[in-house]
């Protein structure tokens, strides 16, 4: 993918404190910052790695990226872009599992991304990601982030530009699902230029979205 991508979002990282150094070895010609959702408190981990974020950016953008990064968060992160006179902001998401118990978490990451798009200061914003929520089934968390995008008027550019009833990027043995996407405000919408899922490339359960943008000659693909 760092053949093909200026920027990488990831997630579900699955690395420790410690570990995230590791990310910049991953290709020479990108720099990253990643976050760790491990809990090392106890002295014995046990069980399946989980969570975990890390964005990666080309060296060929130069010094017009810086991560950003709230204390104790490790749902959202997100990536400053200054291209010319105009700032983009692209949010790595990883929202709570669709749950009954984890609803009014799910509710409060929303809200912290309607403080996001209040206090950004630039009409083009991105958030893109495993948000747990497929807007197209009979599923709590994906009728919230519906009415989530009508109330902050974004715009859900994934399901403009694919179709509904072949599109999933979730699979496992028993089912598939359309679990990440791409929100943005409409100045950033105006941008996209095409949005696919890659299914040649299946990492862990997932398969990526891969977004093309028509910014400038500086950045042209997420």
């Amino acid at each position: 993918m760092c053949n093909v991508s200026d920027i990488i979002l990831l997630q579900e990282t699955w690395l420790f404190k410690d570990d995230l150094p590791l990310l910049n070895e991953i290709e020479q010609g990108f720099s990253s910052h990643g976050i760790s959702s491990m809990d090392t408190t106890s002295e014995v981990i046990r069980g399946c790695p989980y969570g975990g974020l890390a964005i990666m950016w080309g060296k060929s953008l130069g010094n017009t990226c810086k991560s950003i990064v709230h204390k104790d968060e490790t749902r959202l992160m997100g990536l400053e872009l200054f291209v010319k006179s105009s700032k983009f902001i692209f949010f790595n998401s990883y929202l709570p599992y669709c749950y009954p118990n984890n609803h009014d978490d799910f509710i409060s990451y929303l809200s912290k991304m309607e403080d996001i798009i209040s206090t950004a200061n630039t009409p083009y914003i991105y958030f893109l990601g495993y948000f747990n929520a497929d807007i197209f089934k009979a599923h709590l968390f994906g009728q919230e982030l519906k009415q989530f995008c009508l109330d902050q008027q974004l715009i859900r550019s994934d399901t403009l530009y694919l179709e509904p009833s072949t599109t999933y990027t979730y699979m496992s043995q028993q089912t598939r699902s359309w679990l990440d996407h791409m929100l943005c405000t409409s100045s950033a919408h105006s941008l996209v230029s095409s949005v696919n899922v890659d299914y040649q490339t299946l990492t862990s359960d997932h398969f990526p979205l891969i977004i093309e943008l028509s910014t400038c000659d500086a950045v042209e693909k997420l």
